[in-house]
């Protein structure tokens, strides 16, 4: 069932973007219909046009930034957060995803920073911010 409604998704936002281009929620979630379907090539060629189309959809780098890491790119992914960063310095998840992933480079002081800033940011006691609230405890 996965597979259908992420195939039907995709057409759906290809054929918005076919008659409005410009429509950029549309790219995000054609990246993420890309995503979900398995088709990384895909989602990154969205994330990629939409940042081409609005160069401060902090989203778009987000998304694409998880990506990168995912491929194991981490200093692409790191970039690519920080752009998020740089538009929206009070983006949660941008600070959550850069935390994690500083972690996983043992950058212990950008990872700390990061962390710390989320758990600021973070105003409701989520399964995000435990985790993190668990990991910065560990130290």
């Amino acid at each position: 069932m996965k597979y259908l409604y992420s195939r039907e998704a995709i057409a759906a936002f290809q054929s918005a973007l076919r008659y409005r281009p410009h429509l950029a929620r549309a790219h995000l979630s054609l990246g993420t219909a890309y995503e979900k379907s398995g088709d990384r090539a895909g989602a990154e060629a969205a994330y990629r046009r939409l940042i081409a189309l609005a160069p401060d959809d902090l989203h778009a780098y987000n998304q694409l930034g998880n990506l990168l890491w995912e491929r194991g790119d981490r200093s692409a992914a790191a970039a690519m957060l920080e752009k998020a960063l740089e538009i929206d310095p009070a983006f949660a998840m941008a600070h959550h995803n850069l935390a994690l992933l500083y972690r996983e480079m043992k950058e212990m002081d950008r990872w700390h920073f990061h962390g710390r800033r989320f758990l600021e940011l973070e105003t409701e006691n989520s399964a995000y911010a435990r985790r993190i609230r668990s990991l910065l405890e560990e130290r």
